[in-house]
């Protein structure tokens, strides 16, 4: 197949917030993977799933790496 696959239905919160935290990975480490990501891509996965403390701590860490990008 050369199309991406579709989702039918919107992922949960916590899945979202598990990708931002891989993704955010995969870019500090240089992955291939990542190499059409962005930090701000990190941001709209993190901020709006992002919870409880833990979650606003990781949001945190990703502002702060943005912030020295720039």
């Amino acid at each position: 197949m050369d199309r991406p696959a579709s989702i039918k239905r919107r992922l949960s919160d916590e899945l979202r917030f598990l990708a931002a935290v891989a993704e955010y990975a995969e870019i500090l480490r240089g992955s291939y993977w990542a190499k059409e990501s962005s930090i701000d891509d990190v941001l709209a996965l993190a901020v709006p799933s992002a919870s409880g403390e833990r979650g606003q701590q990781f949001v945190t860490m990703v502002k702060d790496t943005a912030a020295l990008l720039r």
